[in-house]
């Protein structure tokens, strides 16, 4: 079962890193970026998300300190690139074996 979460993270990982090339490649404009912040709901989306990207950063720093990875490079990628930053970093975190207390909380 274990394998199996591992190998979809890695598929959605590879599918919206895809995803992102796409759209970086067929619609990045500095006119679509200020349509988007023209409109209320892409200014609500754009707060909204970057709410979330600061609740994951905050756990990523946590959960990497606590199995010994070097949080500051997977914190500093979610500026740029957003959740490809944050699943890559949940891919790199399932091949780390998790700390003892982890574990235990894991089973309660």
């Amino acid at each position: 079962m274990e394998m199996l979460k591992k190998i979809g993270l890695v598929v959605l990982l590879l599918d919206f890193t895809a995803l992102t090339a796409w759209a970086a490649v067929t619609g990045s404009s500095s006119e679509q970026m200020a349509e988007l912040f023209a409109n209320p709901w892409g200014v609500q989306i754009s707060v909204d998300l970057c709410i979330a990207a600061s609740f994951a950063m905050r756990w990523m720093w946590k959960d990497a300190k606590t199995r010994g990875i070097n949080p500051l490079p997977w914190v500093l990628a979610v500026i740029p690139t957003g959740s490809l930053a944050i699943l890559a970093y949940a891919v790199r975190r399932s091949f780390t074996e998790a700390p003892e207390t982890a574990k235990r909380l894991a089973t309660a």
